[in-house]
Protein backbone atom coordinates (compact mmCIF):
# COMPACT_ATOMS: atom_id res chain seq x y z
CA UNK A 1 0.00 0.00 0.00
CA UNK A 2 2.43 2.28 0.80
CA UNK A 3 4.52 1.77 -2.68
CA UNK A 4 1.34 2.36 -4.04
CA UNK A 5 0.57 5.59 -2.30
CA UNK A 6 4.26 7.06 -3.19
CA UNK A 7 3.55 5.80 -6.69
CA UNK A 8 0.56 7.90 -6.66
CA UNK A 9 2.50 11.43 -5.56
CA UNK A 10 5.62 10.66 -7.74
CA UNK A 11 3.47 10.21 -11.00
CA UNK A 12 2.12 13.93 -11.14
CA UNK A 13 5.92 14.99 -10.31
CA UNK A 14 7.68 13.08 -13.10
CA UNK A 15 5.14 14.20 -15.28
CA UNK A 16 5.43 17.86 -14.50
CA UNK A 17 9.33 17.61 -14.90
CA UNK A 18 8.86 16.57 -18.47
CA UNK A 19 6.31 18.03 -19.70
CA UNK A 20 4.84 20.95 -17.97
CA UNK A 21 8.64 22.49 -16.56
CA UNK A 22 10.36 22.46 -19.88
CA UNK A 23 7.42 24.64 -21.31
CA UNK A 24 7.32 27.13 -18.80
CA UNK A 25 11.09 27.34 -18.33
CA UNK A 26 11.11 28.11 -22.48
CA UNK A 27 8.77 30.78 -22.88
CA UNK A 28 10.43 32.60 -19.66
CA UNK A 29 14.14 32.54 -20.78
CA UNK A 30 14.11 34.35 -24.17
CA UNK A 31 17.58 33.71 -25.83
CA UNK A 32 20.60 36.59 -24.75
CA UNK A 33 20.72 37.35 -28.07
CA UNK A 34 17.10 38.95 -27.93
CA UNK A 35 19.05 41.34 -25.18
CA UNK A 36 20.25 44.45 -26.90
CA UNK A 37 23.95 44.43 -26.65
CA UNK A 38 23.80 48.47 -25.60
CA UNK A 39 21.94 47.56 -22.20
CA UNK A 40 24.69 45.07 -21.62
CA UNK A 41 27.35 47.21 -22.15
CA UNK A 42 25.27 50.04 -20.25
CA UNK A 43 25.57 48.24 -16.86
CA UNK A 44 29.11 48.09 -17.40
CA UNK A 45 29.73 51.77 -17.95
CA UNK A 46 31.37 53.86 -15.35
CA UNK A 47 29.29 56.45 -15.67
CA UNK A 48 26.06 54.28 -15.60
CA UNK A 49 23.37 56.13 -13.33
CA UNK A 50 21.91 52.51 -11.68
CA UNK A 51 21.29 52.97 -7.92
CA UNK A 52 20.44 50.49 -6.18
CA UNK A 53 17.45 49.77 -4.17
CA UNK A 54 16.89 48.46 -0.71
CA UNK A 55 13.01 47.44 -0.75
CA UNK A 56 10.60 46.05 -2.48
CA UNK A 57 7.87 49.35 -1.71
CA UNK A 58 10.99 51.50 -3.01
CA UNK A 59 10.53 50.14 -6.58
CA UNK A 60 9.97 53.31 -9.05
CA UNK A 61 7.17 53.45 -12.03
CA UNK A 62 4.98 51.32 -10.25
CA UNK A 63 6.67 48.23 -9.99
CA UNK A 64 6.15 48.67 -6.45
CA UNK A 65 2.65 47.48 -6.77
CA UNK A 66 3.72 45.04 -9.55
CA UNK A 67 6.00 42.97 -6.82
CA UNK A 68 3.98 44.04 -3.54
CA UNK A 69 3.60 40.40 -2.95
CA UNK A 70 7.29 39.99 -2.61
CA UNK A 71 9.52 40.07 -0.01
CA UNK A 72 12.60 42.40 0.72
CA UNK A 73 16.06 40.90 0.88
CA UNK A 74 16.64 38.66 3.51
CA UNK A 75 12.89 38.79 4.74
CA UNK A 76 11.58 35.31 4.92
CA UNK A 77 9.04 34.03 2.00
CA UNK A 78 7.94 30.44 0.23
CA UNK A 79 10.22 29.41 -1.07
CA UNK A 80 9.14 25.95 -2.01
CA UNK A 81 6.01 23.96 -2.32
CA UNK A 82 4.37 23.92 1.26
CA UNK A 83 3.15 27.39 1.90
CA UNK A 84 2.96 29.80 5.07
CA UNK A 85 0.21 31.77 5.32
CA UNK A 86 0.97 35.57 5.11
CA UNK A 87 4.65 34.83 3.52
CA UNK A 88 4.60 35.98 -0.28
CA UNK A 89 6.05 33.50 -3.03
CA UNK A 90 8.81 35.63 -4.07
CA UNK A 91 11.67 37.48 -2.68
CA UNK A 92 13.76 40.09 -4.10
CA UNK A 93 17.43 39.85 -4.01
CA UNK A 94 18.82 42.92 -5.34
CA UNK A 95 17.02 45.47 -8.02
CA UNK A 96 19.04 48.76 -9.62
CA UNK A 97 16.96 52.01 -11.41
CA UNK A 98 18.46 54.37 -13.69
CA UNK A 99 16.39 57.43 -14.78
CA UNK A 100 14.73 54.61 -17.46
CA UNK A 101 15.65 50.77 -16.29
CA UNK A 102 15.38 48.27 -13.68
CA UNK A 103 17.37 45.59 -13.18
CA UNK A 104 15.70 43.23 -10.37
CA UNK A 105 16.87 39.45 -8.96
CA UNK A 106 14.44 37.38 -7.31
CA UNK A 107 13.77 33.77 -5.81
CA UNK A 108 10.28 32.59 -6.46
CA UNK A 109 8.95 29.75 -4.64
CA UNK A 110 7.04 26.68 -5.89
CA UNK A 111 8.09 22.96 -6.91
CA UNK A 112 11.46 24.33 -7.39
CA UNK A 113 13.67 27.59 -6.32
CA UNK A 114 14.19 29.74 -9.42
CA UNK A 115 16.64 32.48 -9.20
CA UNK A 116 14.88 35.27 -11.96
CA UNK A 117 16.15 38.16 -13.42
CA UNK A 118 14.77 40.76 -15.60
CA UNK A 119 14.95 44.29 -16.92
CA UNK A 120 11.82 46.15 -16.82
CA UNK A 121 11.63 49.72 -18.97
CA UNK A 122 10.40 52.46 -16.18
CA UNK A 123 8.37 55.37 -17.51
CA UNK A 124 5.72 58.09 -15.45
CA UNK A 125 2.89 56.34 -17.31
CA UNK A 126 3.92 52.89 -18.63
CA UNK A 127 6.45 49.87 -17.45
CA UNK A 128 7.30 47.26 -19.61
CA UNK A 129 9.00 44.28 -19.13
CA UNK A 130 12.21 44.04 -21.81
CA UNK A 131 14.21 40.86 -21.07
CA UNK A 132 14.06 37.95 -18.43
CA UNK A 133 15.81 34.90 -17.84
CA UNK A 134 16.61 31.88 -14.98
CA UNK A 135 20.27 32.53 -13.57
CA UNK A 136 21.61 29.95 -11.87
CA UNK A 137 22.18 31.84 -8.87
CA UNK A 138 21.02 35.08 -6.68
CA UNK A 139 22.14 38.11 -8.25
CA UNK A 140 23.51 40.87 -5.73
CA UNK A 141 25.12 43.15 -7.34
CA UNK A 142 25.39 45.33 -11.17
CA UNK A 143 28.40 43.35 -11.50
CA UNK A 144 27.43 40.09 -10.91
CA UNK A 145 24.89 40.82 -13.49
CA UNK A 146 26.94 42.11 -15.48
CA UNK A 147 29.46 39.66 -15.44
CA UNK A 148 26.38 36.59 -15.96
CA UNK A 149 25.56 38.47 -18.95
CA UNK A 150 29.18 38.79 -20.21
CA UNK A 151 29.77 35.11 -19.81
CA UNK A 152 26.77 33.66 -20.85
CA UNK A 153 26.55 35.92 -24.17
CA UNK A 154 30.18 34.06 -24.77
CA UNK A 155 29.24 31.07 -24.67
CA UNK A 156 26.69 31.57 -27.20
CA UNK A 157 29.02 32.89 -29.57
Amino acid sequence: MKKLISVFYTIPIVATLIFVYPQISMSQTPPLQDLAQEEVKRLSDPGADFKPIAKVSELPGGLNKTFSEMADPGKPFNSGCVRTKDLPSQGMNFAAASSNRLWISYQSGGFCLMNKLELHEISANKNKLLWSTITPRPMASIKDISEFLKKTNSKKN
